[in-house]
């Protein structure tokens, strides 16, 4: 996405670790087999980190992609056990 289509439309940003990112992975993996790329896992990361802030509240997350190396799917499966 452009930054000044984030500009105008974005409200707030959140800053997530890789940690989290992939733990948001496994969890798309193991409790709704979506296997999504990393930048997938961004917008369910930042929704977990921040839980209670949109607790009832409509949210949409974009998930897409579905490029993950093997290396980063064991990392997400090892993360959910």
């Amino acid at each position: 996405i452009t930054f000044p289509i984030c500009e105008q439309y974005v409200d707030e940003y959140h800053l997530l670790t890789e940690k989290e990112i992939v733990m948001a992975l496994g969890i798309l993996l193991k409790h709704h087999q979506i296997m999504a790329e990393g930048a997938a896992g961004l917008s369910v990361a930042g929704l977990i980190k921040h839980k209670d802030k949109y607790k009832d509240k409509n949210v949409v997350l974009i998930i897409c992609g579905n490029k993950m190396s093997l290396e980063l799917l064991q990392l997400a499966i090892n993360t959910q056990t």
